[in-house]
């Protein structure tokens, strides 16, 4: 950041990029800053840049990172998660670490194991962070807010001619806002469609009339939708259809349940018309067939099984993308060609543990300040089932839902830890 500073000063740099750097430099000082001063506005600006992952480290990377130094240091942090669970991300780290030895490309493990061992760290931290009531409502907000925006923006892209409308899409027909990837976009949309989808049956995360929740999720079930994103619409269906499920079963939960079919309905209907007014439901149909290119990825996940025994702990950390033809578009594919037979089983036990987790968060009828544990079970289960499909492991809001998974099943078993002493809403 100085050598960047110096740089620039000295006239060194072009001026277009001295620009560039400045900004940078003042917006990392800036971030600097807000994480001592006001960590909660900064918590809530975090989940509102999960929006933009477009490449890796992504600007909401560093604000976490940021925070949880400032937070650690602080000596605050007191994650609050099963010990089973521990245990499990703590030999998920260790076979990763050990399994770098096999690689090919040292450099594409490094980088690859270090995002990966991050975003372990940030579940965990967040299991803290989500201890606070006010900062999760205010985060909450945020990722609502920026998901509302993102889905709005890419209908307006694909259909009315956005102006600059051409970064928010994959090509003419398909949607991602500012992710590299629509099947990332359309699942980044489902959990805040299904939190607000509960919201809708029974309110206690926003403060707001039902009429704005139901606005708020017919706008992020359309940008699933329009990402025409396979692994997305099951991800999207499972969340909401364990939502009204989950209500209907609890006491006292028809209504609550009928009132979440109204809104999915409702959606359905809009976007029935949307899909039929803009000449789209040919290309929804193509899209819910087998595409060709889908026998290339099924040949490299069987490769990727294929391959398991080649070496004990597999072939390292985001080494498919450099001893197979294609990726392999599977977590569980990519788990066992990369840490082999150990790694793929504690990734199969660590979603199991915490299906069981929201499982037993769902039956208690439980909540992590508003954020329902019906939407989380079912975000979970549709984060389970499209990563057959789908490589997950780097995606952020799957740690997002784990770690309020975590939290919302250590609180229904202990003494009340919500809302904790210390946490990012302390200035």
């Amino acid at each position: 950041m100085v050598v960047a500073a110096a740089a620039v000063i000295s006239g060194s740099v072009e001026p277009r990029a001295s620009l560039l750097v400045l900004c940078a430099l003042l917006a990392v000082a800036g971030t600097i800053v807000l994480s001592v001063a006001r960590p909660a506005f900064l918590f809530a600006v975090a989940f509102a840049l999960l929006g933009v992952v477009l490449t890796e480290p992504a600007p909401v990377d560093l604000v976490f990172a940021l925070l949880m130094v400032t937070t650690i240091f602080g000596g605050k942090v007191e994650p609050h998660m099963p010990l089973a669970i521990r245990a499990l991300v703590g030999l998920t780290v260790l076979v990763s670490l050990l399994s770098v030895v096999n690689a090919v490309d040292g450099r594409r493990a490094a980088q690859y194991l270090f995002v990966s061992v991050y975003l372990l760290a940030l579940a965990i931290w967040l299991t803290w962070a989500f201890g606070n009531a006010r900062a999760t409502r205010y985060a909450l907000g945020a990722y609502l807010v920026i998901g509302v925006f993102s889905s709005v923006a890419v209908v307006l892209a694909l259909y009315a001619g956005l102006p600059g409308g051409a970064t928010l899409l994959y090509d003419p027909s398909r949607g991602k806002g500012l992710f590299q990837d629509p099947n990332v976009f359309a699942a980044f949309l489902v959990p805040i469609a299904a939190i607000t989808l509960e919201e809708i049956g029974r309110p206690r995360l926003f403060a707001w009339k039902r009429r704005y929740a139901v606005m708020a999720f017919v706008a992020t079930a359309a940008g699933s939708i329009v990402a025409f994103s396979r692994a997305g619409w099951l991800n999207l269906a499972l969340a909401c259809g364990v939502v009204i499920a989950v209500s209907a079963l609890r006491r006292g939960g028809v209504i609550p349940a009928l009132r979440a079919v109204g809104a999915l309905a409702l959606a359905g209907l809009l976007g029935f018309v949307l899909l039929t007014v803009t000449g789209s439901l040919d290309f929804l149909q193509q899209r819910s067939q087998i595409e060709s290119y889908d026998q290339q990825r099924f040949g490299a996940q069987s490769s990727a099984f294929g391959r398991i025994g080649d070496h004990v702990l597999g072939h390292g950390p985001g080494q498919v993308e450099r001893s197979l033809e294609i990726s392999t578009h599977s977590l569980y594919a990519r788990a066992a060609f990369e840490q082999g037979v150990p790694g793929l089983l504690l990734i199969v036990l660590l979603l199991f543990a915490t299906l069981y987790c929201a499982v037993a968060f769902a039956r208690a009828d439980g909540h992590v300040h508003g954020v329902g544990s019906a939407a989380l079970l079912g975000c979970w289960l549709g984060l389970m089932m499209s990563s057959f499909f789908i490589d997950t492991i780097h995606w952020r809001h799957l740690y997002v839902v784990a770690a309020l998974i975590w939290l919302g099943y250590v609180s229904t078993r202990r003494a009340p830890l919500l809302p904790s002493t210390a946490t990012p809403a302390d200035p």
